[in-house]
Order: structure tokens, then C-alpha cells, then sequence
């Protein structure tokens, strides 16, 4: 399974390949189990949406992919109205960098 995240996107991602396509997939802390996935281009996955809860997304491949070094990094459903930050019982409804792998 790829690389679990705990830092900045930026670092854990310094080395990934040169390929202009990434995969990103969640899980529950803890398990082994995968509940989404998302593939786009890196220049989408990427593109800065601001450090904060600010409802901007970049819609690609299906997705609404939000990213900031400095605060976030993730996707949701397309059209869904959930924020980077939103939750039910203490578990994300969206995959982001704490609970996340990506291949690329």
C-alpha cells in the first residue's frame, strides 16, 4: 500500500516519480481496509486552494481535490458540500493527508 502521510505533502512526496499522474486513496486510521480513491493529474492534485476551510476546489477526473502545503491535502466527491476539515463521529468524510496513501 503506498505511503501513509503524517507531513507536509511536499516532503513525503520529494522523491515520487517524475510521472504527471497521481493516486490518492483513504482509509480509518488503523486499517488496512481502503473506503476511497481518487486518480488525477499532479498539476490538479496540486493546485493550491488556500490554507484554509474556504470552500475552493480544483474539479478534475471526478473529484474535488483541495491541497495546501501549509494545511491540507485531499479530495471529496464532486458536488458533495463537505470542507477539508468536516466529520461524523470523529472520522473525515473526505481522504486527507492524515489518513491517506498515494502512488505516483
Amino acid at each position: 500500500m503506498g505511503t501513509p502521510f503524517g507531513n507536509a505533502a511536499s516532503v513525503t512526496l520529494a522523491n515520487c516519480g517524475a510521472g504527471s499522474q497521481i493516486m490518492l486513496a483513504g482509509r480509518e486510521t488503523g486499517s488496512d481496509t481502503l473506503l476511497v480513491l481518487a486518480q488525477t493529474s499532479k498539476a490538479d492534485a496540486f493546485a493550491d486552494t488556500g490554507a484554509a476551510d474556504n470552500g475552493i476546489f480544483t474539479t478534475s477526473n471526478g473529484a474535488d481535490w483541495f491541497y495546501s502545503d501549509s494545511y491540507s491535502w485531499g479530495y471529496k466527491p464532486v458536488g458533495v458540500g463537505l470542507l477539508p476539515s468536516d466529520s461524523f463521529g470523529g472520522r473525515p468524510l473526505v481522504a486527507s493527508l492524515q489518513n491517506s496513501c498515494a502512488n505516483c
